[in-house]
């Protein structure tokens, strides 16, 4: 997917993330988040530099994909144009070069969808007097960046200096739908969610809502845009809760996670619906809402072939398994590293250790006396040691010159690539 350390990008790594199907492959113009999230990631121009084509269809080409996933409105734009001019040698999962102009633009989808569902007013030079608030945003935006509330002339001024779309205001709730049409242009899923807190543009928390006018919007918008796969579009009350169009965008959505929660995962039925699979859309399970914040990866020059590890505070926190712990373990033991267990719990540690599942993950269990130091039974060379004791810690890096980690930051070991 390009770019992947997008929004979007990284949805639909986590959509795939499972598939036996697919392999993602990142690309981007900068290093960016991707490279924590696939194993495979490449450096490639902007969208706009001239030599962007040529090097997405010479990366393809190398890399030997089978196609190309586009993960924001510009990149979707350009590989429509060079799709059907036969400029990309790799096929992309992009609607037709028309629905994407139209779509770019907030003013042409407004003009070419007035009348099948209800659009925001303009605001022109002519519009006399202007009644306030009204709303400035750019014509061809993104992420929010550019956008605010008019309240005054000299506002308004200031929004017609700069080119600005000014419209109506609208006051209430806003919404997306997110929507999977097929190859035969069948409207197969339109669901409403809503947009409680934004971050950047992005809508950080979303819960379903069931209105039928928000599947009936979206037929309306399939019936006059040549849309294919995953898409959405975004709405927002009148004052007198009327819903009002405010933009459609012919792919992925960040915020999809709440759909692939539920069964329906879009990126995915994008990729099998590209290559004529006749997909189904599974009846949803009730997962209700989403709310998302940023997250971390962390990369470590360290490479090791053991790691020695305590129980307590741990891998058992107030006599629960940690998952983060857990997680670590697997991590290891799926890349041959072997993990082994140092304790001073006192009684039948076997019994804990099956009373927990965790008896067949280690390597080796030492359990040693209360006043016994651990150091003398990590063995030097290329390991790490995971403590919660302070003392333990320094006293393993001291005697062993092994790097020692606190388990507040464990999470810097968790690999998150596939």
């Amino acid at each position: 997917m390009l770019p992947g350390g997008s929004v979007i990008g990284l949805e639909i790594i986590r959509s795939l993330a499972r598939s036996r199907l697919f392999e993602p492959i990142g690309a981007a113009p900068e290093d960016d988040h991707s490279r924590f999230t696939v194993d495979e990631i490449h450096r490639i121009p902007p969208v706009s530099h001239p030599a962007f084509l040529d090097t997405v269809n010479e990366l393809a080409a190398v890399a030997r994909a089978d196609v190309i996933f586009p993960a924001n409105d510009d990149v979707g734009l350009a590989f429509a144009h060079a799709q059907e001019s036969g400029q990309l040698v790799t096929p992309a999962l992009t609607s037709d070069p028309t629905t994407h102009e139209i779509t770019r633009s907030k003013r042409s989808t407004y003009v070419h969808l007035h009348g099948d569902v209800p659009v925001p007013a303009e605001v022109s030079d002519t519009t006399s007097p202007p009644i306030f608030p009204l709303f400035a945003k750019p014509d061809r935006g993104r992420m929010s960046i550019g956008t605010f509330r008019v309240d005054t002339p000299a506002e308004l001024a200031v929004a017609r200096q700069r080119n600005l779309l000014v419209t109506e205001y609208l006051p209430g709730p806003e919404y997306t739908v997110d929507c999977f049409t097929d190859r035969t242009g069948e409207l197969r899923f339109a669901r409403g969610r809503t947009r409680e807190r934004i971050f950047g543009g992005i809508s950080a928390r979303s819960r379903w809502v069931d209105d039928d006018r928000m599947p009936a919007m979206a037929r309306a918008i399939n019936g006059r845009l040549s849309l294919r796969g995953g898409w959405f579009f975004q709405m927002k009350e009148r004052r007198d809760g009327e819903l009002v169009l405010m933009e459609v965008a012919p792919r992925i959505a960040g915020t999809m996670g709440l759909s692939r929660a539920t069964g329906v995962n879009l990126p995915l039925l994008t990729l099998l619906d590209h290559f004529d699979a006749d997909v189904e859309i599974p009846a949803p399970v009730p997962v209700t809402e989403v709310d998302r914040a940023l997250e971390s990866g962390f990369r470590t020059d360290l490479t090791y072939d053991h790691v020695y590890m305590g129980l307590a505070d741990l891998v058992l926190v107030d006599d629960s398994v940690d998952l983060t712990a857990i997680r670590f373990i697997f991590q290891c033991r799926n890349r041959g590293i072997a993990v082994h267990l140092i304790t001073r719990r006192a009684g039948d540690l076997a019994a804990t250790l099956r009373k927990h599942g965790l008896a067949d993950l280690f390597a080796s269990i030492r359990q040693i006396a209360p006043t016994e130091p651990k150091w003398p039974h990590v063995q030097r060379g290329a390991a790490v040691f995971i403590d919660a004791s302070i003392a333990d810690r320094r006293a393993v890096t001291q005697h062993r010159g092994v790097p020692a980690f606190d388990p507040q930051n464990l999470e810097a070991l968790i690999d998150h690539r596939r």
